[in-house]
């Protein structure tokens, strides 16, 4: 009777360590998983649901996401739409999952497709910007930076300052 209380004891202790083990394995099985997921999945994943971004300068903007990509997003509220480069995103809420993986011609695209749009759209703008806010119409998309014309003159902005692109 002993021989068999102490097997029973070594079993359960075992199946104890086993499952210790195999819950750990899960734990770090998840935290590898959730490291490929980019931050761009995670917006693409709301789709069509209400956001909220705060964006770098501080300053927040809400609505439902209307499209996002790997590069930008767009949402709008009401009247008003944003196209924000996620860049210029310091933090999103609610997220939750992550949408599949892009391929193909959307995962490819650019800001600079946006900006071409908007260009070929000729809507007066308010571009806010790391250096300030202009007021006009996207006019030529370069490779890096597009302009825009408007009371004030011609700027060529950088993409990489641009926060958010309203209308």
């Amino acid at each position: 009777m002993r021989w068999d209380e102490l097997f029973e004891e070594l079993e359960a202790e075992f199946s104890a360590a086993h499952r210790k083990e195999n819950d750990a394995e899960i734990i770090d099985m998840v935290h590898a998983e959730a490291a490929t997921i980019p931050f761009a999945d995670r917006l693409r994943h709301r789709v069509g649901q209400r956001i909220q971004v705060r964006l770098r300068n501080g300053e927040t903007r809400q609505g439902i996401l209307d499209e996002a990509n790997l590069v930008w997003s767009m949402i709008h509220d009401r009247n008003r739409r944003f196209l924000i480069p996620h860049a210029a995103v310091a933090f999103a809420w609610p997220l939750g999952g992550a949408a599949p993986e892009l391929n193909g011609i959307p995962a490819r695209v650019t800001l600079g497709y946006a900006l071409r749009k908007l260009a070929a759209a000729g809507l007066d703008l308010r571009v806010l910007t790391d250096g300030g806010e202009l007021h006009g119409r996207v006019g030529m998309v370069g490779a890096d930076y597009c302009d825009i014309h408007g009371a004030a003159g011609s700027h060529a902005v950088r993409w990489d300052s641009i926060i958010s692109i309203e209308s």
